[in-house]
């Protein structure tokens, strides 16, 4: 009887650990991988499930002369969410994008190049 107690509690807490994890980064991906200095282009992130009740926020970096918002929410029961890259003005070869959780991360590269794109008013 002890020996099925404890296979019951074993599968309890394996399923209770399953219900609990958090969905993980699978991907972030780039509407362009070739910008020029002042171009806005959109990066997604990707995750494995869908995200949790109350959706799950995920961490943004990048690196040089360009903008993103420090996290992209992704809503409950979605697999991804978008978000804006605002190239700076600075000529920089290359810039690098993060989507980051403590257990995963995905990394993309814009290759920057040319001359500022000039807004019209």
């Amino acid at each position: 009887m002890s020996k099925l107690i404890l296979t019951v509690l074993t599968l309890f807490l394996f399923l209770s650990g399953q219900a609990l994890a958090e969905p993980a980064i699978k991907s972030l991906s780039l509407s362009h991988h070739t910008a020029q200095p002042g171009q806005t282009i959109t990066g997604t992130v990707c995750l494995d499930t869908a995200a949790p009740e109350g959706g799950l926020y995920v961490e943004l970096w990048c690196d040089h002369e360009a903008d993103t918002p420090t996290y992209v929410f992704v809503p409950a029961g979605a697999l991804e969410a978008s978000f804006p890259i605002a190239v700076g003005p600075a000529p920089v070869r290359e810039i690098k994008v993060a989507a980051l959780q403590p257990t995963a991360s995905a990394i993309g590269a814009i290759q920057v190049s040319g001359s500022p794109v000039l807004s019209s008013r």
